[in-house]
């Protein structure tokens, strides 16, 4: 079953079963790495922000769709960016049991919602090339990138293309030290019943409210339960 980015609820075709897919504040996603070998894999973080940018110079009124990523961790020399590769390559949850390890999120999520909503540009994002008078960024949708790596001597090299990125020195193997195993990002699956009636609640896949047509309620998933 492939889904979408923004999907969230979950449709079995055998069973007919929906269930809603839930995180702590968001979800997390790797890049899977093509590489195989006996070298450990680790994982960099980068936020991803989707959503469209308005803005309004003069009588001028523009929008632009925005999908821009940036590097959100310690690790000096990778890219500050990935790209289409969100967009191009299939990505797959992180769960508590993937394997690999994975370095800390630094970057504040604030900082990258300041940059987006600004109206100002995010490096190899589409967003607009000048910040105009009056914007607003609607639809925003965020999520963690998490890019393959592995190193070789003192090589970083790209787990997906299998080329290399940069050469580390003393304090950037300190910072691979950091790497953890894959954090529980609190990913849960929640059935779609009406906590109030028991019924059948009715959402589009990429909805954040479910509603019940029974009782006429309308529900919001939590980290655990609705």
């Amino acid at each position: 079953m492939v889904l979408e980015e923004t999907d969230r609820l979950l449709l079995c075709g055998h069973c007919r079963v929906k269930l809603y897919l839930s995180g702590n504040r968001f979800l997390s996603y790797l890049l899977p790495p093509s590489v195989e070998g006996s070298n450990e894999v680790f994982y960099a973080p980068y936020w991803r922000v989707k959503g469209i940018l308005f803005s309004c110079a003069g009588q001028e009124l523009a929008h632009r769709v925005v999908d821009a990523s940036v590097q959100a961790g310690e690790l000096k020399g990778l890219p500050v960016s990935l790209g289409y590769r969100p967009q191009a390559l299939r990505l797959r949850f992180v769960l508590a049991v993937t394997p690999g390890r994975f370095l800390p999120t630094t970057l504040r999520l604030e900082t990258v919602r300041a940059v987006a909503q600004g109206g100002l540009a995010m490096v190899e994002s589409d967003m607009l090339p000048v910040a105009a008078p009056y914007h607003a960024f609607l639809g925003e949708t965020v999520s963690i990138i998490h890019a393959p790596l592995f190193l070789q001597g003192n090589t970083v090299v790209d787990a997906v293309l299998d080329r290399p990125v940069c050469r580390l020195d003393a304090v950037g193997l300190k910072i691979l030290e950091s790497a953890t195993p894959a954090p529980d990002d609190g990913l849960r699956f929640i059935a779609t019943l009406c906590p109030h009636c028991g019924w059948d609640l009715q959402a589009d896949p990429d909805s954040h409210v479910l509603l019940c047509a029974n009782c006429h309620s309308a529900w919001q998933a939590g980290p655990a339960a609705l």
